[in-house]
C-alpha cells in the first residue's frame, strides 16, 4: 500500500457537544424526576392505606430506596437506632447515611430489614427524618429529635485528620471536618399550612438553639427548601430569580456570619436538587473518626494480670 501523506488534523479532535438534551441538566433533571417519582408513590400509598389494603412500603422506605439512585456508593444508607459511647441514644432513625466500610453496627437486627440496628453516632454523616405530611406538630417533633442528635456524645474530627484512620502531623488548624448534617424530608404540607408558614416556624424555633445544634434543612418536595449558608454580600439580599428559583434570606445570624435561605419552587422546579446538592457538598468535605472507634463501644477497665 503506498504511502498517504493526507494526515488527519489532531486540532479537530474535539469533544462533541450535544445539543438535543443538555447534558450539563441531567444532575438536575434526575432529581427532579426522582422528585416526581417519590410524590406519586407517597400518594398511592397513602390510597392504599386509606383503601385498608396492603399498603406496602412506607414513606420512609420509598425515599431511602430513591436517594440510592442519588448518593454515590461511598455511602451507605439505612435506617435503625444512633447511640454514642455514653450510652445515650436518640432513638429509632427515619434515614441514615452513615460509612460501613470503616464502621459496623453495635449491635445487628434480627434480619437484614430489621430497623434494630444500632449504629455509633461517630460512623453517621447524616440523619433525616422523612415526614409524609408536615405539620406544625411534626415539624416540633423533627426538629426536637435532630436536635437529640447533634447533642449526642461526639469527638470532633480536625482539619488535621486526613482519612478516617491517619493525620497530619502538624496539627494548627481548628476546624473540624465531621459536623453532622441533619434535615427534613416531607412529601406535602398540612391541609391549611403554607410553606412560608413553616419556614417562619422553622426560624423562630432555630432562634432559640445554639449554632452547633440546629437543623441543616428542610424540604418540601414541591414546595421549596430551607438550608444555611454564609452571609453573602449585600448584592445577594435582594431577591433573586433565576431558572425557576426565589431566593431569599429570612433569617440572618450576625453573630456566627449565617442566614437561612429559602428556594421556592416553580411548577417544572425541583425542591429535592438544593437539599440534595447541600448535603452531598457537606458530606463531601466530611472525615470521620474511625481511630479507636471499637474501644469506646466495648469493655472498658478490664483487669489483666501477668503472667
Amino acid at each position: 500500500m503506498k504511502w498517504n501523506d493526507s494526515l488527519p488534523n489532531p486540532d479537530d479532535w474535539k469533544p462533541r457537544i450535544k445539543k438535543a438534551d443538555s447534558l450539563q441538566e441531567a444532575f438536575y433533571k434526575k432529581c427532579s424526576h426522582i422528585e416526581k417519582l417519590i410524590k406519586i408513590r407517597a400518594k398511592l400509598e397513602a390510597e392504599l392505606d386509606i383503601d385498608n389494603y396492603d399498603s406496602g412500603p412506607g414513606i420512609e422506605d420509598i425515599i431511602r430506596n430513591e436517594l440510592i439512585k442519588i448518593i454515590p456508593k461511598r455511602y451507605a444508607i439505612s435506617k435503625g437506632v444512633v447511640n454514642d459511647s455514653k450510652g445515650r441514644t436518640v432513638g429509632d432513625c427515619d434515614l441514615i447515611i452513615m460509612n460501613d466500610t470503616w464502621f459496623s453496627a453495635i449491635k445487628e437486627g434480627a434480619t437484614k430489614e430489621s430497623r434494630r440496628y444500632h449504629f455509633p453516632i461517630e460512623s453517621i454523616y447524616s440523619i433525616i427524618e422523612v415526614k409524609k405530611t408536615l405539620s406544625y406538630k411534626s415539624l416540633d417533633e423533627a426538629l426536637k429529635k435532630l436536635v437529640i442528635c447533634k447533642r449526642l456524645e461526639r469527638e470532633k474530627v480536625y482539619e488535621w485528620n486526613i482519612t478516617e484512620n491517619s493525620h497530619r502531623k502538624d496539627k494548627t488548624y481548628e476546624t473540624y471536618r465531621n459536623e453532622l448534617f441533619t434535615g427534613i424530608i416531607a412529601t406535602e404540607l398540612q391541609e391549611g399550612i403554607t410553606i412560608d408558614d413553616i419556614f417562619k416556624r422553622f426560624k423562630q424555633i432555630s432562634k432559640q438553639i445554639p449554632k452547633e445544634d440546629r437543623i441543616d434543612s428542610i424540604c418540601v418536595l414541591g414546595e421549596g427548601v430551607s438550608t444555611w449558608g454564609f452571609k453573602p454580600v449585600k448584592e445577594r439580599y435582594k431577591n433573586i430569580r433565576e431558572n425557576g428559583i426565589r431566593t431569599t434570606p429570612i433569617y440572618i445570624d450576625e453573630i456566627n456570619e449565617l442566614e437561612l435561605y429559602r428556594y421556592l419552587t416553580d411548577e417544572d422546579g425541583s425542591s429535592l436538587v438544593h437539599f440534595i446538592s447541600n448535603l452531598l457538598a457537606r458530606m463531601h468535605h466530611n472525615i470521620l473518626e474511625a481511630h479507636y472507634f471499637w474501644s469506646k463501644y466495648g469493655i472498658k477497665n478490664f483487669p489483666m494480670k501477668k503472667l
